[in-house]
């Protein structure tokens, strides 16, 4: 029971692919829009993410993706990916 209550606490994530260089990894650009404190302006925040893809091969730069948190894979890998939106 276990397992699957914390497989459901896991985050997922869509994002934009930026790259492909890497091997059995994407670089994913996440953006996320946060309201300022004071002046009450919602401000765009773009974050980076590794993420492991062992069959990448049909993805192009500007795909959407989808992927989710999981253990760590390597020393900055810590996501999954899921399938292409």
């Amino acid at each position: 029971m276990k397992k699957q209550e914390n497989k459901s606490k896991l985050r997922k994530f869509i994002g934009k692919v930026t790259s492909l260089n890497l091997d059995k990894c994407i670089k994913v650009e996440v953006v996320s829009y946060k309201k300022h404190s004071k002046y009450k302006k919602f401000m765009r925040q773009k974050s980076n993410f590794l993420v492991r893809c062992n069959d990448c091969r049909d993805l192009v730069l500007g795909d959407k993706v989808s992927f989710r948190e999981s253990r760590p894979l390597s020393r900055k890998v810590r996501y999954v990916f899921i399938s292409k939106v």
